[in-house]
């Protein structure tokens, strides 16, 4: 192999993967602009294998120097990056968010943080927003690429050139496959997980692994098509690919594969858009794309938890101005001094100083943790509406399995034996029914069960594809809802969903008046509740913002007009199913207010727990609506039995 000398070509790749980053997270236009990170991956795959190879080749290769290379190249600024923002979240968090901060900002330090978001968020979910460290998922992923791949090339070092090339080629597809199979059924480890990307950094390391400039054999007009197409590829990728698709898995090879053109295209001699990847200013660029992408997102996240409300687009354009000058600032006087350690009259002292901000960074963070985010910092009224956050994770949170219920091992509520028994079905949004129904049950002594999952609909034959769905697992779940109602003598199965999330789908009235038709067969009364409205904010967020700050509470709502827009497609079907044939229940009349808003508060209590479910405390102002159906029922029982 050549010996591998210095490319500002791709640097200016560094900064177009950076900038479709900036401009996704910045929501400017760029929809598929995370493939950026995976243009990192092939570039930081390359340019490691290139390294130790070359090393190798020189004999001057250890794994004491490479790992002390890649401290010093990524430790200092990203150590930094975490210090501030734990500083920058006591002022700004509230105790859950400073608490998970600092969750994030240890798991960081330990190079697992792809690992707890994993169990804890979707990349794509709005929530997501509010994570000042989310973005360092994609660090920790290469350093765990980092601690297995050196001793993988010692290895391979032992075989012909083309034997490693061939089993990095054959781990390369392995990994593609896993991450096409995991794409489409288990999304999220899939996004976060080093086996499912693995493959993106070692199609890098490949390309150092050609012999040279003839092995394609297309001279300098092939070289130009080769280069064209890569990058026609990553701006394919960029403006069609969209967030929440079905990614990695073959998706990923439009920006993977993109970025292995430019690079092999332009090694022996820079083509057109080799010539503009090195421009100054793209070089420039490149430069600083290490410490941009470290210090955009915190930026972007704690003005989004501040805001609260959308960003309007030209704030989100000046933060990412204002992330280019903070990205210079950490480039010029932390990462480059300290990548130059040999410059330092004591260099094992500044690289034993930069390894001591790891458990320095621990003790921090576990701090905030066993003050479980410093509560004292705030009054009691802000507390008790951060405190209805939790809800979330109460007894009305089932996520049951198909399992459970073909076991009949379903949640129940009321009273045993009751004059009626009725059955709770559907997703979330029907979790946030329960409490109301709950109530009702006891006034009107009814038995109630609840069969819920999150984003599953209670429509039979219908999978609605999301990642806290049953997905392809929905109608076994929904056939196994049915047969309990029978198989348990249920008289009433009250409907709940996020209707307007399902009827985008050109099947949602087939299926739900299949649903309506089935149950109503089989002598079961149903009753179809619509949806509330979707508030603009994370209500306990908000209210607790404006308690903070001397703000009224009582402003925060949004027209039934709003409501009625959002619901404008799914309603008409309903009502057009239920004629004749099933109950419709408007919740509407019990939050409205003269003024023709749509609350998310009364009488200084949240009445949604995040911005589109419902507190215990909406839910109860349901509870009239539901015993008026339960007498309904009662009295439609007892005529027919006379």
């Amino acid at each position: 192999m050549n010996a591998f000398k210095y490319r500002p070509d791709i640097d200016g790749l560094r900064a177009v993967a950076v900038s479709l980053v900036l401009l996704f997270h910045g929501g400017l236009g760029v929809p598929g602009g995370f493939v950026g990170v995976d243009v990192f991956f092939v570039i930081s795959g390359y340019l490691i294998t290139g390294l130790i190879l070359s090393q190798q080749q020189a004999g001057t290769f250890t794994l004491r120097s490479f790992y002390a290379r890649r401290i010093r190249r990524i430790v200092p600024a990203c150590a930094l990056m975490v210090a501030v923002c734990l500083v920058c979240g006591f002022v700004l968090l509230f105790p859950p968010d400073y608490d998970e901060l600092a969750r994030s900002a240890a798991s960081q330090t330990l190079m697992a943080s792809n690992i707890l978001f994993w169990k804890t968020i979707d990349y794509f979910n709005s929530a997501a927003d509010l994570k000042p460290l989310l973005h360092t998922w994609s660090l920790a992923v290469e350093e765990q690429f980092y601690l297995v791949y050196p001793f993988m090339l010692v290895v391979l070092a032992r075989f012909s050139r083309r034997t490693a090339a061939w089993i990095l080629g054959c781990l390369c597809l392995g990994s593609l496959a896993l991450s096409e199979w995991g794409a489409r059924t288990h999304p999220d480890p899939t996004f976060y997980l080093l086996p499912t990307r693995a493959w993106e950094l070692w199609l890098g390391g490949l390309l150092c692994y050609l012999p040279g400039s003839q092995t394609l054999r297309l001279g300098p007009r092939g070289n130009q098509l080769l280069s064209l197409t890569g990058a026609s590829l990553i701006l394919v990728a960029a403006f069609w690919l969209k967030s929440g698709g079905r990614f990695p898995g073959f998706a990923a090879l439009l920006p993977c594969g993109g970025a292995a053109l430019l690079i092999a295209s332009n090694t022996h001699g820079l083509t057109l858009v080799g010539r503009a990847l090195a421009s100054k200013p793209m070089v420039g660029l490149g430069l600083i794309s290490y410490s941009l992408y470290l210090w955009h997102w915190p930026l972007l996240a704690f003005a989004r938890y501040w805001n609260v409300y959308e960003l309007p687009r030209t704030v989100r354009g000046l933060i990412l101005v204002v992330s280019l000058a903070v990205a210079w600032l950490s480039w010029r006087y932390v990462e480059t001094p300290l990548r130059r350690v040999n410059s330092f009259k004591h260099p094992r002292w500044v690289l034993t100083g930069i390894m001591a901000t790891a458990p320095l960074l621990l003790l921090g963070s576990s701090a905030v943790m066993l003050r479980h985010g410093f509560p004292e910092r705030f009054s009691s009224q802000v507390l008790e509406h951060l405190a209805v956050k939790e809800q979330e994770k109460g007894k009305y949170r089932a996520e049951l399995t198909v399992a459970r219920v073909q076991n009949g091992a379903v949640p129940s509520f009321g009273v045993e034996n009751g004059r009626l028994k009725c059955l709770v079905w559907g997703d979330s949004h029907a979790m946030s029914l329960v409490p109301g129904v709950e109530e009702a049950c006891h006034a009107r002594k009814v038995q109630g069960f609840q069969i819920t999952h999150s984003a599953t609909p209670p429509l039979l034959d219908f999978i609605n594809r999301q990642v806290f769905g049953l997905n392809d697992a929905s109608p076994a779940f929904n056939r196994a809802v049915v047969d309990f109602a029978r198989a348990n003598g249920v008289e009433l199965v009250i409907l709940g969903g996020a209707w307007p999330d399902y009827v985008k789908d050109s099947t949602f009235e087939t299926q739900l008046q299949s649903t309506v038709d089935e149950l109503c067969a089989t002598g079961i009364r149903v009753a179809i509740v619509l949806d509330v409205a979707w508030q603009d904010v994370d209500v306990p967020l908000e209210l607790a913002h404006n308690v903070w700050l001397g703000l009224p509470t009582s402003t925060v709502g949004v027209p039934i007009e709003k409501q009625r827009a959002k619901n404008a497609l799914c309603d008409p079907i309903i009502d057009r199913v239920a004629r004749g044939k099933a109950t419709v229940l408007d919740p509407a009349p019990y939050f409205v207010q003269e003024s023709g808003i749509w609350p998310a508060e009364i009488d200084g209590k949240a009445l949604y727990f995040d911005y589109h479910h419902l507190s215990k405390t909406g839910s109860l102002r349901l509870q009239d609506l539901f015993e008026e159906l339960f007498d309904s029922v009662a009295q439609h029982h007892t005529s027919g039995s006379e």
